[in-house]
C-alpha cells in the first residue's frame, strides 16, 4: 500500500473513533463501510492487514450498534406487537413485554408543543419513570453506556 493510502486509511480511522466517541453511531458506521471497501481493495498488502487487525475490535463493534440501532428503529416504527396502554393529549404510550424476557419495552408517539430539549430531558429522569408511565411499578438506570445510552 502506498504510503498516501496508508495515511488516508489512518486519517479515516482517526475520523471514526473521533465520531463515535461523540455518540454519532450512524456518521461512525457509514465511514467504517466506506474505510472497510478501500480496505478491501488494498487487502493484499502486509500493512492493511496490520490496520485492519489493530482496529478490528472497535470496526466490528461500531458495525454491531449501527445494526442494533436500525433494528431497534425498524422495531420502533411497526405496529407489531405494540399494545395502547394510554392515550391521553395525542400522547400514545405502548408497551411490549420481550419473548423470553421479563423486560417490558415501551413506546411513546405524539406531538409535544415544548421545546426539544425539555422533551428529551424527561428521558433522563429514570427514577421518574414510574411516576408517569402506565404499568411501571419501579425504574432505575441499570448501565449507563455512555453520554445517551443508557440501559434502565
Amino acid at each position: 500500500m502506498s504510503d498516501t493510502v496508508l495515511a488516508s486509511c489512518e486519517q479515516d480511522l482517526e475520523k471514526i473513533k473521533s465520531l463515535y466517541t461523540r455518540e454519532k453511531l450512524f456518521q461512525a458506521a457509514y465511514e467504517t463501510e466506506k474505510l472497510l471497501l478501500k480496505l478491501e481493495q488494498h487487502k493484499q498488502d502486509e500493512s492493511v492487514a496490520e490496520l485492519w487487525k489493530s482496529h478490528e475490535s472497535l470496526l466490528e463493534t461500531i458495525k454491531r450498534e449501527n445494526t442494533e440501532a436500525n433494528t431497534l428503529l425498524h422495531e420502533l416504527q411497526s405496529e407489531e406487537g405494540w399494545e395502547l396502554c394510554a392515550n391521553k393529549d395525542n400522547i400514545q404510550t405502548f408497551y411490549r413485554k420481550e419473548a423470553h424476557e421479563k423486560l417490558h419495552t415501551l413506546k411513546i408517539q405524539g406531538t409535544i408543543d415544548s421545546p426539544m430539549f425539555n422533551v428529551l430531558s424527561i428521558f433522563y429522569e429514570i427514577d421518574l419513570y414510574k411516576t408517569w408511565l402506565p404499568r411501571c411499578p419501579t425504574s432505575k438506570t441499570l448501565k449507563q453506556y455512555g453520554r445517551v445510552s443508557v440501559f434502565s
